[in-house]
């Protein structure tokens, strides 16, 4: 099985206003084995990819899909199209991340590719390449990522997380959480009652939520 995330508008559309469901099988109506956007359904390949292109909105939700092995796939870029995938979580970005991070299938591919994961009370993870992710989830948990497109994401009271690239995203979750992102298209998010997001770029976003 291969992994892919996929971004979507609050109300779950995609392009062209085509609908995903939060889970369960899905199958583009008009799928075309054409090395050419459209026609077809498209995500990030393992999570990686051009994340100019995902939804911008600060609501949206993060889907993590499931593709057979057997299914057509066709790289156009920065994203995949294939014509059928099974959603296995939707959700926000850090759990979609923690989610694809705690995948076998996800470790024993990146095993020896700049990935970092580290849960527990204390946990830091860290992380420095291209498609550098780091995932950080305990109570003073801390995550970093650098690298064009590196993410990071930590969940805890007091976790932290920075990502540097230039499509880096940072994200976390915790009372005392702290989310800082640089890059032309860094964003970061935090929710918490003390959360602090911070974004320096061309595109860059930051959201803070209570």
């Amino acid at each position: 099985m291969k992994y892919a995330i996929k971004t979507v508008n609050a109300n779950m559309t995609a392009y062209n206003g085509f609908v995903w469901p939060e889970s369960g099988r899905v199958t583009a109506p008009d799928w075309r084995g054409t090395k050419e956007c459209g026609n077809g359904l498209h995500a990030f390949l393992w999570g990686v990819g051009d994340y100019s292109l995902r939804s911008k909105g600060a609501d949206a939700k993060w889907l993590v899909l499931c593709i057979a092995d057997t299914t057509p796939m066709i790289n156009l870029g920065g994203k995949v199209k294939f014509p059928a995938c099974e959603v296995v979580f939707c959700g926000t970005y850090v759990k979609a991340w923690s989610f694809l991070l705690g995948l076998k299938e996800y470790q024993q591919r990146f095993k020896d590719s700049g990935h970092a994961s580290a849960t527990g009370d204390s946990g830091h993870a860290s992380v420095t390449g291209d498609y550098g992710h780091a995932s950080a989830t305990g109570n003073s948990g801390h995550a970093s990522a650098t690298g064009d497109s590196g993410h990071a994401s930590a969940t805890g009271y007091c976790g932290h997380a920075s990502a540097t690239g230039n499509c880096g995203h940072a994200s976390a979750t915790g009372d005392s959480g702290h989310a800082s992102a640089t890059g032309y298209y860094g964003h970061a998010s935090t929710t918490g009652d003390y959360g602090h997001a911070s974004a320096t770029g061309d595109s860059g976003h930051a959201k803070q939520a209570k």
